[in-house]
């Protein structure tokens, strides 16, 4: 396993003298003993990481939401609400690219 694979991704390799198959998932990597089990593995795989990342973004969205909701109360002008605002998004975008590993 010394390749870099994606979610969703399957291959075959021999381990204890047997053949088995690899499948990449979000959260980790496991072993299935036939290849129909592998593909269809494969399959959920990226049906899953899909649907965490559509929940990540409304995650996302709802907080961006709620930050402008309670800062208006505070603040005179939208405007300044705004900038506030993109400064955060920008932080979050910056932090989360650096957990996914990305400059």
């Amino acid at each position: 396993m010394a390749e870099e694979h994606q979610i969703g991704e399957y291959w075959q390799e021999t381990l204890d003298g047997k053949q088995v198959f690899w499948v990449k998932a979000r959260t980790g990597t496991s072993i299935r003993h036939c290849e129909l089990d592998a593909i269809k593995s494969a399959e959920n795989a990226v049906k899953e990481l899909v649907k965490y990342q559509k929940k990540q973004k409304e995650s996302f969205q709802k907080q961006v939401e709620f930050l402008m909701e309670d800062m208006v109360e505070y603040y005179e002008n939208l405007d300044d609400v705004a900038e506030d605002v993109k400064m955060w998004v920008g932080d979050y975008v910056s932090w989360t690219a650096q957990e996914a590993g990305r400059p």
